[in-house]
């Protein structure tokens, strides 16, 4: 796998603190259906931006991810992440946009996960449904598995435990 990592690290992925250019993209991921879950659906451009700074403001870190593509960067999702254990890492979650392709999500994760990874502990709660993409993750030897706990999303809703070795 390390030559296939290697391939997954070559374009080179960013990060960087989402800001009030970016909302033209968050809000064409929103009318595409990113966040029927959490956000009311037919909201106003008005409603969706007062809300998403709501939101942002709620989290303690946001990234923007932007892949290379034609000439430029694109927006591919966002990954918003709460300290956890008294400052000692930080448990991310991340909303793809309809765009993102699998390979897309997996290089994004990868180097995530060794970027921020290098400086803070990361912990991933993974839901059975996402197993099959964070085992695929793991194999890159880029976290460590954990645990199963049970009914981390409620009754009969198990996760697996991942995290990263760092911060290094």
């Amino acid at each position: 796998m390390t030559r296939h990592k290697e391939r997954l690290t070559q374009r080179k992925v960013v990060f960087r603190p989402i800001d009030d250019g970016d909302m033209r993209w968050l809000w064409a991921a929103y009318q595409m259906g990113t966040w029927n879950d959490v956000l009311t659906e037919g909201l106003s451009r008005d409603e969706f931006s007062t809300t998403v700074v709501d939101l942002l403001g709620a989290v303690h870190h946001d990234w923007m991810v932007e892949v290379p593509a034609g000439k430029g960067l694109r927006p591919i999702g966002v990954i918003t992440a709460m300290d956890r254990f008294a400052g000692h890492g930080i448990e991310p979650h991340v909303d793809w946009f309809p765009w993102a392709s699998t390979r897309n999500k997996l290089e994004v994760s990868v180097q995530f996960l060794l970027k921020i990874g290098h400086d803070v502990k990361i912990h991933l709660y993974i839901r059975e449904e996402d197993q099959k993409f964070w085992h695929r993750v793991w194999q890159y030897k880029v976290i460590k598995n954990g645990c199963k706990i049970s009914g981390c999303y409620g009754v009969g809703h198990d996760a697996i435990y991942y995290n990263t070795p760092g911060p290094f």
